[in-house]
């Protein structure tokens, strides 16, 4: 049986505006069961219906075996250019959204936090200052800086509790920066898996290496 897919807004105290959202709703949703959440963060130039337009998210959760929800918010790269109300708008605002709307499994072991790009870049700092929200994080060709390892390093004691996930394309401009980060977390002693695929900061690779992704928080998820 297929998934549900819908398009809503909420209104962000954080940002003081409305912001939209994509929400996946696995076939059993209407059963009474609840299923735990994963956030899925899109790139600067996209929005939040571009995991279903080029990414094939639907297909890709439904044959990974996975029942899980998905939400798909909109977030432009802000946190990259500065603006540390994102943490509070996808951490506090949008996942108290979530659980009250949908039937989530509402604690921190299933939850996870996910992204490309931009959006690997905020996974990846937001899931380490809100550990207490998100026990399973993955970046995807993440645009990672200084800040990044300034997160982990000031974090670390906290994330050692969650599970990473760090992935690149063999064409991608920061493949070092990506290595560099996965033995960081490590040397922090914080769980964090290394993957890689071929191709460039592109569509076809986020495609190719996300079910390596949605297996990772599924193997979180049932820890």
């Amino acid at each position: 049986m297929k998934g549900t897919l819908l398009h809503r807004d909420f209104h962000s105290p954080a940002l003081g505006e409305r912001r939209g959202y994509v929400v996946y709703l696995p076939a059993g949703h209407v059963s009474g069961r609840r299923f735990p959440t994963l956030y899925l963060l899109h790139g600067a130039l996209d929005w939040e219906r571009t995991w279903v337009e080029k990414g094939d998210l639907c297909d890709a959760v439904e044959r990974s075996g996975h029942e899980l929800i998905v939400v798909m918010p909109a977030e432009n790269g802000a946190l990259l250019r500065g603006d540390t109300r994102v943490a509070d708008y996808l951490a506090r605002d949008l996942v108290g959204h979530v659980d009250f709307e949908y039937p989530t499994l509402a604690d921190r072991r299933h939850r996870a936090l996910d992204g490309l790009s931009t959006g690997g870049f905020t996974s990846l700092v937001v899931g380490a200052w809100r550990p207490n929200v998100f026990a399973s994080i993955g970046s995807m060709s993440g645009s990672h800086d200084a800040r990044s390892f300034e997160a982990v390093r000031a974090c670390a004691g906290d994330m050692r509790d969650q599970r990473y996930l760090v992935s690149y394309g063999h064409g991608e401009p920061n493949v070092d920066t990506v290595r560099a980060l996965h033995q960081v977390l490590g040397e922090q002693g914080i769980e964090c898996a290394l993957a890689d695929a071929p191709g460039g900061h592109d569509w076809p690779l986020w495609r190719a290496i996300l079910p390596a992704h949605l297996a990772f928080h599924g193997e979180s998820f049932a820890r």
